[in-house]
């Protein structure tokens, strides 16, 4: 068979027929004329790209830059698709092909029969128990391989995703309530409990990971979300459930909302904390005036009684209270009021980070979207705190704080990869030391040594010198394991415990087999255990058990670091700035351009998406601070 210039895909695999024309996708890719055209075209669309800020002047965030920064996109995105790049390996269309919708080549005419399907040498060489020598592929074979199709470039309302700050009071939402079932008569299992708390648990989470867990705020230190305007009361809230890493990078407070997995975490870590002290922690959860005034005075009343016995008094109090109802009578407005102060105590973070771009392929969720599930998530924890309260039995809330070493028994470590990276910077700080009184005590010694040999041991410079030594003995490095363990970072999940009277035949007799007085012991059930985030803390106590000074420093309170990043202007803009860039330069590379940009940028020669964002993101960050 002979090849013609007309039939791309019709060529053999026999190594005999070897003469074709088809121009290679290589060769095409490479083309001058090809090439200078693109340059050509690509540098007309980036000569209209329009300033966000006039010349020479310090970048600041106005309204207009949203639109401005979308027009230059879709410059940026033209000037992409003018690259052979952002084509691909494509060969390119003959008269006898036609281009599709999708940018693939088609026959207009009837495709012919394969002509390797009928060469029987080939196919007899490819079974394994043949022994002839394999048939070398034509020099066109690379023709005959799949066509790589290009990225489709994605809409604009994928590339660039914001929303605009929100006033949660002109926005006036009006969430669905959750209708519940009426208590039973008799108290719920351990088994029950333990699964409520498990999906309670769930439920939070998914909530920070949706809302606060698709943006990446660790590629540079230009990312300031503590200066983006928190409430005292969302410090006061992150102190109680978190500290900071002094053995991690600047061992500052901004790892906690610059990474992904920690600003989920403390997100999560606030939200329990409110939801404990807020709900599980008053004596009925939206009961009127009067009916909280009983219940308190209950609780006065028998302060010196045994536990078990008022608590049962409160629980058949609580049972009076609602009745037949599956709630209080002021449940579903509480569920709304704390919702909305829940939602403003976390509107600063959320506004921040909705002004910026999500991950790669993560849609950017709506803010109603949010206070629903705020909403649904207050609901859950606030029928479960009445589920409690209706209980005969004692349920504790053991918060886990900052600081508290970890026990397995109690606690379980969520993030790993925090706490593996926190002791390898305590190893590697360690064996740094350890390298360096190596090199000062061999110093020492020679230095005594030299004296000895001078026959000066007995001189004021060799008693010196011995005097030095002997100090510099007592300063060897400790072991890590000494001074160092596990601490909680985080604290996201209290302990939680129930307290049952009686022995375990009580639950198979019934509730009702007998008084509460004649019930002997009690037992106690785990039903959660205490989530946190660990990291490799300093525990080394004085002979008076005070805590010893941090070799890596002291911390800085979280109240004095924000007040010192609000006094930094313009930091909260800069980085909306930034980040506006940084997803330009991503929309440009997402549809292949990376290779258009190499061109002026030869250091991102060889690196992966995530590298190149990086480079450019540090790149963008050096010119405002110029």
């Amino acid at each position: 068979m002979k090849s013609t210039p007309n039939a791309r895909n019709s060529t053999s695999l026999n190594p005999r027929n070897t003469a074709s024309t088809t121009i290679s996708p290589e060769q095409y890719s490479q083309s001058p004329s090809r090439r200078r055209q693109s340059s050509i075209a690509v540098q007309k669309e980036i000569d209209s790209l329009q300033p966000l800020t006039p010349e020479g002047a310090r970048p600041v965030w106005a309204p207009g830059n949203t639109e401005l920064m979308s027009q230059n996109l879709e410059t940026l995105l033209r000037a992409a698709r003018y690259t052979p790049e952002s084509r691909g390996a494509i060969v390119p269309a003959t008269p006898n092909t036609a281009q599709t919708p999708t940018g693939s080549l088609s026959k207009k005419t009837k495709k012919r029969p394969r002509e390797d399907d009928s060469d029987h040498e080939y196919k007899e060489n490819k079974t394994p128990t043949s022994n002839k020598r394999r048939a070398t592929l034509s020099t066109t074979a690379a023709a005959r391989r799949p066509i790589v199709k290009p990225i489709k470039p994605l809409p604009l309302n994928h590339v660039v995703q914001v929303e605009p700050k929100i006033d949660l009071a002109k926005l006036a939402p009006q969430p669905l309530r959750i209708s519940y079932k009426p208590h039973p008569l008799e108290d719920r299992s351990d088994a029950w409990y333990t699964e409520m708390f498990r999906r309670l648990f769930r439920q939070t989470d998914k909530f920070a990971t949706r809302y606060f867990g698709v943006h990446d705020l660790d590629a540079g230190e230009f990312f300031e979300p503590w200066a983006a305007g928190m409430t005292g009361e969302f410090i006061t809230w992150a102190e109680q459930v978190a500290e900071s890493d002094p053995n991690l990078g600047t061992g500052s407070w901004d790892d906690l909302l610059r990474d992904t997995m920690q600003r989920k975490w403390l997100v999560m870590g606030i939200l329990m904390k409110i939801v404990r002290v807020k709900i599980f922690d008053v004596d009925l959860f939206g009961a009127g005036k009067e009916q909280a005034e009983l219940l308190h005075g209950l609780s006065r009343a028998f302060v010196g009684r045994e536990g078990f016995g008022r608590q049962a008094l409160r629980a058949e109090t609580v049972r009076t209270i609602i009745g037949r109802n599956s709630v209080t009578e002021n449940f579903y407005s509480s569920v709304t009021t704390l919702t909305a102060q829940i939602s403003l105590l976390l509107k600063p973070l959320t506004d921040y980070l909705y002004g910026m771009q999500p991950r790669f392929g993560i849609p950017l969720p709506k803010i109603e979207d949010q206070y629903q599930a705020l909403h649904n998530l207050v609901s859950t924890a606030a029928y479960l705190s009445l589920c409690i309260k209706l209980s005969p039995t004692i349920f504790t809330f053991n918060d886990v704080s900052p600081g508290t070493f970890y026990d397995e028994t109690d606690h379980y470590s969520l993030e790993n990869r925090l706490y593996l990276d926190s002791q390898e910077a305590v190893l590697t700080d360690h064996r740094l030391q350890l390298e360096i009184f190596h090199d000062r005590r061999a110093h020492l010694n020679a230095a005594l040594d030299t004296l000895i040999k001078a026959g000066k041991r007995d001189t004021r410079a060799g008693i010196k010198a011995d005097a030095a030594l002997a100090a510099h003995e007592t300063k060897v490095p400790t072991p890590v394991d000494r001074d160092y363990r596990a601490m909680c970072k985080i604290g996201v999940w209290p302990v939680v415990t129930r307290y049952k009277p009686g022995q375990d035949e009580d639950d198979e007799k019934g509730e009702c087999s007998r008084f509460l007085r004649e019930k002997d012991g009690f037992r106690v059930l785990q039903l959660a255990r205490g989530a946190v985030v660990c990291y490799y803390g300093w525990s080394r106590r004085d002979v008076h058990g005070r805590l010893e000074l941090n070799p890596a420093g002291e911390r800085t309170g979280l109240r004095c670091w924000v007040r010192g990043k609000t006094e930094k202007k313009g930091l909260g803009d800069r980085g909306k700035v930034v980040a506006g860039l940084g997803a330009a330069v991503v929309g440009v590379m997402m549809v292949g351009g990376l290779g258009m940009l190499s061109d002026s940028f030869p250091a991102v020669q060889g690196m992966d998406y995530i590298e190149a964002g990086r480079f450019f993101a540090c790149e963008v960050l050096s010119v405002c601070h110029t």
